[in-house]
């Protein structure tokens, strides 16, 4: 007979509550939903070191919110296939608002890291 001891080390980082976060899985305590850690480091670059400090969380929170996200793929591009289609169709509805601020004839930014919203912008999210 063995001794060993599993643990879901996921579970004591990741919460999914109704009334928090749109009902998403975030980081617990913290309100930040992990595909958006998963965005910042698949797609914005940064690394797990990046982004602990950078929103003031654990190493052990970011791999956790990187693991929940590689555990649940389907669900994650199904949440930022949902917010991009909201993004689209609130550029169509503030159509005028939109082309002032003139976010899309900017050049690319390759002397800085983008944010998670100039990463929307240049980086297609999904297939």
């Amino acid at each position: 007979m063995s001794d060993n001891t599993s643990f879901n080390v996921t579970a004591a980082h990741i919460t999914q509550s109704p009334g928090v976060a749109g009902g998403e899985p975030c980081i617990a305590g913290r309100r930040i939903k992990v595909r958006h850690v998963c965005v910042w480091y698949d797609l914005v670059g940064l690394t797990a070191d990046e982004i602990a400090s950078k929103h003031n969380l654990t190493l052990a929170q970011v791999h956790a919110a990187l693991t929940y996200a590689y555990e649940h793929l389907d669900e994650i591009r199904e949440a930022i296939r949902a917010e991009d289609e909201l993004v689209e169709k609130m550029k169509e509805k503030y159509a005028s608002k939109h082309q002032t601020l003139n976010i899309h004839n900017t050049p690319f930014p390759s002397s800085r890291r983008l944010g998670f919203a100039e990463a929307r912008v240049f980086y297609p999210l999904l297939p």
